[in-house]
């Protein structure tokens, strides 16, 4: 039987945006008519040791191209790969094996140690004369377009020879007229900053350009002092085209995330395999929760409900101006529980006459709920680290109730647990210790008088003497105890009674294996142990219905003296995934659930020490009523626990200063690196700024997480940079937005948000499609003026186009996904 095969006419407006108006001295080679090119890129490094080298496989694999990374030699020093006419092509058949070529540097040099003594080193060429005229004779039989990553200016590129290149960190590129017709989507500017955080020394090497001959280079990116940094080289004896850069990069700094899906379109002749957007998904935790309060005099989180954040109804109205006015939506991760808890709080310690009966903050949000996006964080917001299958359904249904009932939207499939809890976590985060479990209350028992003994024949000789006490709380991980809750000011008993007892209620905190209890005289602040409490760190903590409430019974005249612990050192080991944890969701009716991107996991969920899925990977986990995919979120170093500048700052200074410097930093290899110096408010929102860019400008659709805390306060009687500023989250993402408005043109480059469920099914399309290339499902070649592409497999295959019919128009182009039938 005859296959088809999918024939897409190339998009003649993407070909046309790619037009350099300039006319050459040279003639630059075409394809030619029946010349069969495969869609297939060929990468080049001398090594496999250049920043380039690493940053062109990154490209290449998240857009997902298809491509060969070739290293000439090891880093041993040893010769590993020859090119050959072979190699390239079947020249009898008039066939390219590639479309294509990128060098991850123009001349591919590599280091060599020369003999002698003493040594010396040199670098030299990795392609040898034979394989230059190869590699230059297969362009020029096919039309084939080279890029020059990282290039020394010298004749072979037609520019004028530099002595030595330079830093050029801070100076600031800017697009000539043929540039902006190669990247249709930049304004103009191309900053050329060093910001990448890990890096300590400059990776922007090199120089600006001068051509030889003028007729035969067209610049592209255009240097201050005139010279050029990008552009691109004709060879005036065989028309060969050669894109050169002449600035070094990697694949972190923004000056190559804004040019490097252009060079591709280029080299590519704008048609490939491949698909690019720019997204930037916001979504806030906690709405209606108040969240913990950072405390900068003793740089420690306090947990006390009196000093929670909790964002108000005018919160509400600045949230709705700045979306509008930025044009981007926010995705509310709510837990409707947290507007009861807060009621029962007001209630509770403003108004003894329980009048209170409406959440201005529910008021407001329904009110303008048409503003923003809504996802299910469950009710009440519970660690589900050691729930029943039972409980976690509960919580989730109870949720998707409470939208249901305030008229709020939501995809019923989607949850956000409390901390990303019920998953293994591999490697405990900020803070990564047990909450200080809270003390639910105190009930008094008042014993006999002391002139009337509780039996006639056995006087009174243990309980609480008659007073007023203060109780405190605790709970131990194997590694130690963290802080107390603290409910001051209990009564025990009437004035000359003895034999009183008080049971003090709490919830079970998961992974806590010892509970303390400790009783102060009120106000004086010297603490007695009057109770312990062991029990299994994965035992259930709720009842299948609701949180699970233990009781201590202190009875005791005297405890033995303790001290409060001053800093939480209930450290958490890693840990398996709750086995409740699937049924729980699928029960619930969840497909898809929010994952943290900074973290792995096992493969195995039961097995924390086991095989990892890959940083950030999405995956799914089956049960009995179907399966559920993760949707990796990237967290961000706006803390949970800030509201205000000055708090988010020494924060962000204490977890990331050394010790010897003022701060409280503790290196984690490949994780946190520590300061020398405290950041300045400006180091912290650039710092913050460069992740969250790399990420958006990274064709990487996972969404960033805040907290409603950081939408608090906001007070638009301050400065900006007051820090007693709130709403800290408008101050990182507008710099996140003037970064990209300053490059980038918005109207042919908008910013995509897409919902968990979408997120899902993107990336789930994105690792099936990256699969199938490995597995050589599916192939594709340019001839006669078409691109061909033919599933080579007995199933269906999603494909990403560039530079076809196909698709919506993005960046300049066409773009996007085609399914192609089983064998067609």
């Amino acid at each position: 039987m005859t296959r088809r095969r999918l024939v897409l006419l190339l998009a003649v407006a993407a070909l046309a945006a790619l037009a350099v108006p300039v006319v050459l001295a040279a003639t630059p080679n075409r394809i030619l008519p029946t010349q069969r090119l495969d869609a297939k890129v060929l990468l080049l490094s001398a090594d496999g040791t250049e920043p380039g080298f690493d940053a062109w496989k990154a490209q290449l694999t998240r857009e997902g191209v298809p491509f060969d990374a070739v290293a000439s030699y090891n880093t041993a020093g040893a010769k590993t790969s020859t090119l050959t006419d072979a190699q390239l092509a079947d020249y009898g058949d008039n066939h390219a094996k590639y479309d294509a070529v990128i060098l991850a540097t123009g001349d591919l040099g590599h280091q060599v140690t020369n003999p002698g003594t003493p040594a010396t080193t040199s670098f030299i060429s990795a392609l040898t004369d034979a394989e230059w005229a190869a590699l230059a004779k297969f362009e020029r039989t096919f039309g084939v377009r080279q890029l020059s990553d990282y290039t020394a200016p010298s004749p072979a590129h037609g520019l004028l020879t530099v002595a030595a290149g330079a830093s050029q960190d801070g100076k600031t590129g800017t697009l000539t007229a043929a540039g902006q017709a190669a990247f249709p989507y930049l304004k103009g500017p191309i900053p050329i900053p060093n910001d990448d955080p890990s890096l300590t020394s400059s990776e922007a090497f090199g120089s600006a350009g001068t051509p030889t001959d003028p007729a035969n280079w067209q610049s592209l990116v255009s240097s201050p002092d005139g010279g050029s940094y990008l552009g691109i080289f004709t060879h005036p004896d065989d028309g060969r085209e050669e894109m050169v850069m002449t600035v070094a990069s990697n694949q972190y700094q923004s000056h190559a995330q804004l040019l490097r899906h252009g060079m591709l379109n280029w080299v590519t002749r704008g048609v490939f395999l491949g698909y690019q957007r720019n997204y930037l998904e916001l979504q806030v935790d906690d709405l209606f929760l108040g969240d913990d309060a950072w405390d900068p005099a003793t740089h420690t989180t306090n947990y006390g409900p009196d000093t929670a954040s909790r964002m108000t109804a005018a919160d509400v109205r600045q949230a709705v101006a700045w979306s509008k006015s930025h044009n981007l939506r926010i995705d509310f991760a709510y837990n409707g529980g947290g507007s009861q808890l807060w009621l029962n709080q007001v209630n509770e310690d403003t108004n003894p006459n329980n009048n209170a009966t409406t959440d201005p903050l529910v008021t407001e949000i329904v009110a303008n709920k048409g503003s923003f996006g809504f996802i299910n964080h469950t009710y009440d917001h519970p660690n589900i680290d050691c729930s029943s299958a039972s409980f976690i359904t509960k919580e989730i249904n109870d949720n998707i109730a409470w939208a249901n009932a305030h008229g709020l939207t939501i995809d019923p499939s989607e949850v956000v647990t409390g901390e990303h809890s019920g998953l293994a976590n591999s490697r405990p985060g900020n803070p990564g210790t047990i909450d200080p479990p809270s003390i639910d209350d105190v009930v008094e028992t008042t014993g006999p008088s002391s002139t009337t003994p509780a039996s006639t024949t056995t006087p009174a000789t243990t309980g609480v003497p008659s007073g007023t006490y203060d109780y405190a709380l605790t709970a131990k991980s194997p590694a130690g105890e963290s802080t107390a809750s603290v409910l001051p000011g209990n009564v025990v008993g009437a004035t000359g009674t003895v034999g009183n007892s008080a049971v003090v209620t709490f919830n079970a905190v998961c992974h806590a294996v010892t509970y303390n209890l400790y009783r102060s005289t009120a106000g004086t602040n010297t603490w007695s142990l009057v109770g312990t409490q062991n029990r299994s760190a994965t035992a259930l903590t709720d009842d299948g219905t609701a949180p699970l409430v233990l009781s201590f019974t202190d009875n005791k005249p005297s405890g033995t003296a303790g001290t409060l612990p001053t800093a939480n050192g209930a450290a958490l080991a890693p840990y398996s995934q709750n086995p409740n944890y699937v049924n729980g969701l699928l029960n619930a009716g969840i497909r898809s659930v929010a994952t943290d991107a900074s973290k792995t996991y096992p493969t195995d969920p039961l097995n924390v020490a086991g095989t990892q899925w890959l940083l950030g990977q999405t995956f799914s986990e089956s049960g009995g009523s179907g399966s559920f995919q993760a949707v990796p979120r990237y967290p961000s170093n706006v803390y949970y626990n800030t509201s205000r500048q000055g708090q988010q700052l020494d924060e962000y200074n204490w977890i990331y200063v050394a010790p010897g410097n003022g701060g409280g930093c503790v290196p984690i290899a490949n994780v946190t690196t520590c300061r020398t110096t405290a950041a300045t408010w400006a180091d912290y929102l650039n710092s913050e700024n460069t992740i969250m860019f790399r990420h958006l400008m990274g064709n990487d659709p996972r969404p960033h997480f805040m907290h409603q805390s950081n939408m608090a306060d906001y007070n638009p009687a301050l400065p900006e940079t007051d820090p007693n500023q709130g709403g800290i989250l408008y101050s990182v993402v507008d710099g996140l937005l003037g970064r990209y408005d300053t490059s980038i043109d918005r109207t042919k480059a908008p910013l995509v948000q897409l919902t968990s469920t979408q997120i899902a099914a993107t990336l789930s399309q994105r690792d099936t499609w990256a699969a199938n290339l490995a597995a050589g499902k599916a192939t594709a070649w340019l001839q006669d003026g078409r691109l061909h592409v033919k599933d080579a497999s007995a199933a269906a295959v999603d494909v990403p186009l560039t530079g076809t019919t196909i698709g919506d128009a993005y960046g300049g182009q066409r773009s996007g996904w085609t399914t192609i039938a089983a064998g067609a």
